[in-house]
């Protein structure tokens, strides 16, 4: 019970900040003041993480800052949650989630890190989950070429309703993306569309971000209008908050590099009604800048079940624990991992994702099997491979 009503606090929180937005300029010439965490933002690092090279996309939105880290030589993408914030303004603590290695029950404690975001630099120090164990991360802010500066846009609404003896609240929030008030005429137009494309827009009527909020949030709160005329109130068997409603999408960046940019759109509902039902979902866009178009799985790789399905089932046996020989639906709810349409490639490989309760139990939430290109090689079509200079 408490835990929803903080997670509304929270949202509610966020909505003070809609309408936000960074546009200062990049390479550090923004980030010469205090309180960095008291803005909306999107930043690019790279630096060392125990003296190897990462890096690290980073997102702040009402005081929330979130994202993720990659290995170059690796790839695989390392989700950072937000945690803590220190009283400062500059200092907050992530909590790693890397979803290749899933953990076996829920008493093993995430590592995490404690930063200090200023002056262009990220600087703190990496802890183990079991706190024996620390090492120093050290990241400078930049933008090499075929790395996109980006603006985050923080936008909601809410709306109260009396049902009854019940105040029934919906409310809304977008964190989005934008491009860069540095970005060219002809990369922020084609980037501005592709974004519009992701969030099911561009139909027309959309010319921009804000035209797609004013109408997402009119369909969203005249649904919410006609849900309310059918709902039932009965206050012995819910409490008050049970009846709210929530609407969120969130975009962040996954891959920025080498002219080609890697977006996910976290899409939540909680629908309220007393009937406590929610939903989360993740989609990925692939978007390539410098060939002016958005990457498919068609595009990427001949989707062969025969060659995909045995190497995902490893790659599940990887992530879960389970045995070589051992059958997958003793941990899973399927015998073979399905194929997926959901999928998203950093520079050394693809990831597939797999929605709630598609191939676990609905509490293991999002599943991400990923797979390196060595093992695809023959799946990867020729001009996805000469684009991503794969050898």
């Amino acid at each position: 019970m408490a835990a929803k009503k903080i997670l509304l606090s929270v949202l509610l929180t966020c909505l003070s900040y809609a309408g936000c937005k960074n546009t200062d300029s990049r390479n550090n010439k923004h980030s010469t003041e205090d309180n960095a965490l008291k803005k909306a933002w999107y930043k690019h690092y790279s630096g060392t993480k125990d003296g190897k090279q990462i890096v690290v996309n980073l997102q702040c939105a009402g005081k929330k800052v979130q994202g993720s880290y990659y290995y170059p030589n690796e790839g695989v993408i390392i989700d950072l949650a937000a945690a803590a914030q220190g009283a400062d303004g500059n200092s907050v603590n992530l909590i790693e989630d890397n979803s290749q290695q899933r953990p076996q029950d829920d008493s093993t404690a995430k590592d995490s890190w404690q930063l200090s975001i200023q002056y262009g630099t990220a600087k703190g120090k990496w802890v183990s989950g079991d706190k024996k164990k620390t090492t120093d991360i050290d990241m400078k802010e930049e933008y090499p070429t075929g790395t996109y500066p980006l603006d985050v846009v923080l936008k909601g609404d809410s709306k109260e309703e009396r049902k009854e003896v019940v105040h029934v609240t919906a409310a809304t929030f977008y964190e989005l993306l934008q491009p860069g008030a540095e970005m060219n005429k002809a990369d922020a137009n084609f980037l501005s569309s592709s974004i519009l494309h992701f969030l099911g827009g561009g139909t027309g009527h959309e010319q921009n971000i804000s035209d797609y909020v004013l109408l997402e949030d009119k369909k969203y709160f005249d649904n919410f209008e006609k849900l309310l005329a059918d709902m039932k109130i009965d206050r012995e068997a819910h409490e008050d908050w049970e009846y709210n409603f929530e609407h969120t999408r969130r975009m962040k960046v996954l891959y920025n590099s080498g002219g080609m940019l890697v977006l996910q759109l976290e899409a939540s509902e909680r629908t309220g009604g007393g009937v406590m039902g929610s939903h989360f979902r993740s989609t990925y866009a692939c978007i390539d800048m410098q060939q002016k178009k958005q990457w498919q799985v068609k595009d990427i790789m001949d989707v062969n079940g025969t060659v995909l399905v045995p190497l995902l089932n490893d790659q599940a046996r990887k992530a879960f624990g389970i045995p070589n020989n051992g059958p997958l639906s003793g941990r899973l709810r399927v015998e073979d991992i399905p194929l997926t349409d959901n999928v998203y490639f950093t520079g050394n490989g693809i990831a597939f994702v797999y929605f709630p309760g598609v191939i676990a139990a609905e509490e293991e939430g999002e599943i991400c099997l990923f797979l390196p290109f060595r093992k695809l090689m023959r799946q990867l079509r020729a001009d996805f491979k000469t684009r991503m200079e794969i050898q």
